[in-house]
């Protein structure tokens, strides 16, 4: 037979109490430290994302100031290069005017020391260069020699001489070039006159030679007349 014993535990009366105060306290301490971790945490975020503010803030003022000065340089660049642009025309221009300074300047020492050339009106040279199939820039240079070198009014005549389709004919100047206006040709100078232009020769046209004929304009006698081949670079 199997005998059970009974075993008395002495109620205390303070235990149930005791157990439940350690209950209530978990929960206490359990709510406040995760108030106080979640306060925590969304005063970091909520300082993370203050600071995040400002400095977009930040980089939006830098980068409205950046594309400012970028706006600037490029004005000042555009500036910069229409500047040093008139400095080279200007200096093109200056270069092209020494040229002609220079080549005036031995013209006239050559009209100086010149003692062959003959009274009155001559003509130096007849120069063409070609600009493209029908076009030719020309240029001429005409020149006096008296015993005063008094201003003078010239009016020359200049015509092409060739065959146009095969037959003998002569262009005058003016047909050529349309930056002509008046023919005769006004020239007012006291030394010499350089002349230039460019001309377009009509289709079937073949040059042969330039004539060119000048006198002074109260006189209605040639002072001068000669002929120049039609030649290139010449």
């Amino acid at each position: 037979m199997n005998i059970q014993e009974s075993v008395v535990v002495k109620r205390i009366p303070s235990f149930k109490s005791w157990l439940l105060a350690v209950f209530v306290s978990t929960v206490v301490f359990s709510l406040a430290f995760g108030y106080s971790f979640s306060q925590y945490s969304v005063e970091d975020l909520m300082s993370e994302n203050d600071r995040l503010r400002n400095l977009v803030s930040e980089l939006e003022t830098l980068l409205i100031d950046t594309q400012r000065q970028i706006q600037i340089l490029k004005i000042d660049s555009k500036v910069e290069a229409g500047a040093l642009e008139n400095t080279r025309q200007e200096i093109m221009l200056l270069q092209d005017q020494l040229n002609v300074n220079e080549e005036q300047l031995l013209l006239y020492r050559q009209l100086l020391q010149d003692g062959d050339q003959s009274e009155g009106l001559s003509v130096v040279k007849f120069e063409l260069r070609e600009l493209s199939g029908r076009q030719f820039a020309y240029r001429w240079i005409l020149r006096q020699r008296t015993e005063k070198m008094d201003l003078v009014n010239v009016v020359s005549e200049i015509f092409i001489l060739g065959k146009y389709n095969n037959r003998p004919s002569s262009i005058a100047l003016i047909d050529l070039d349309s930056e002509l206006t008046e023919f005769p040709i006004p020239l007012k100078f006291k030394f010499f006159m350089i002349n230039q232009g460019v001309l377009e020769l009509p289709n079937g046209f073949d040059p042969a030679q330039i004539q060119i004929t000048s006198r002074y304009s109260w006189n209605k006698k040639t002072a001068y007349n000669d002929t120049f081949d039609w030649i290139i670079g010449g």
